[in-house]
């Protein structure tokens, strides 16, 4: 028995708590099941405390940002989604940024914009936390967060205390890096090392990358962006999604983006299951067609 009467009493303590949570409110492509908690952390004292809960009833846990590229299952998850959205300070001195895990990378490109710094103009219109880019090293149009990357204070969870991880340690590649998936550590914040630059030049080139997201990426229906990575393959998969017919492809609710092959959308009703069944079905696909194994770039929040 996990006691969760005396459970609930301790972490209500805690953070904002919600039972028996619809996660679709959360996930950006608006499926999943029911949490039996959400829990929305106010600072970093009691994200520790709150985890440390979890460990010592033997209840499942799962840390989230802006969850938009988390597949969660129909089946809901079977213990505490925690929340950290209001962990997101953000300070600026000189040509270092530093932001708290919860804020939305957006916001921290934006306000690098303001003071003529340049580095993070690639990541506008990324719906990203700070957190989850960390985690995926999140990247387009040449840049990600490696090459901006000073370092990241972390919780490390098997201990229960903050280390600093500094650029060598990162490890990151093309949309993966120490810290996917890998459940020892929670993001808590970046530093971020910019360029000086000036103001104009760094909006006209955000205007730009806007510009381009807006005809090749507006795909009109809730997603989690690109689904699959790219990985060694000559061929991004996108490009070799369309090549073999699959572009407008459903299952059940969940269709392959005409706008964008290598994003699965939800046409209204799509469950979590749709968008794993058509998943499935596009791999094997281009195993046949391409003898290529496509990874996943979504998150499956199980």
């Amino acid at each position: 028995m996990h006691g969760y009467g005396l459970f609930e009493r301790k972490i209500e303590v805690l953070c904002t708590l919600k039972k028996d949570f619809k996660l679709s409110q959360i996930s950006t492509i608006h499926t999943g099941g029911r949490a039996r908690y959400y829990a929305v952390v106010h600072s970093i004292k009691n994200l520790r405390k709150t985890i440390k809960l979890c460990q010592c009833f033997n209840i499942k846990y799962m840390v989230v940002g802006n969850c938009s590229n988390i597949l969660f299952l129909d089946d809901g998850f079977d213990g505490v989604v925690i929340s950290l959205k209001l962990l997101n300070k953000i300070k600026i001195s000189k040509n270092k940024i530093k932001a708290q895990a919860g804020a939305m990378l957006g916001q921290v490109a934006h306000l690098a914009q303001q003071k003529g710094l340049s580095g993070l103009e690639w990541s506008v219109g990324i719906p990203a936390s700070v957190g989850g880019a960390v985690v995926m090293n999140a990247g387009a149009f040449s840049g990600d967060i490696k090459s901006v990357f000073d370092y990241a204070e972390v919780l490390n969870v098997v201990r229960n205390k903050i280390v600093k991880i500094k650029n060598i340690e990162y490890s990151a590649q093309h949309h993966k890096s120490l810290f996917t998936n890998n459940h020892n550590y929670v993001i808590i914040y970046l530093s971020l090392k910019l360029s000086y630059s000036n103001c104009q030049t760094v909006l006209s080139r955000m205007q730009e990358i806007i510009s381009i997201r807006h005809k090749t990426q507006n795909v009109g229906f809730c997603s989690l962006g690109s689904v699959f990575c790219r990985g060694d393959s000559k061929y991004p998969p996108a490009y070799m999604i369309e090549k073999s017919g699959l572009k407008g492809v459903c299952v059940g609710g969940a269709s392959v983006s005409v706008v964008h092959s290598g994003y699965i959308v939800n046409t209204g009703n799509a469950t979590s299951a749709d968008v794993l069944a058509l998943i499935n079905l596009i791999k094997s696909k281009i195993s046949q067609d391409w003898k290529v194994n496509l990874e996943n770039e979504i998150i499956i929040g199980e």
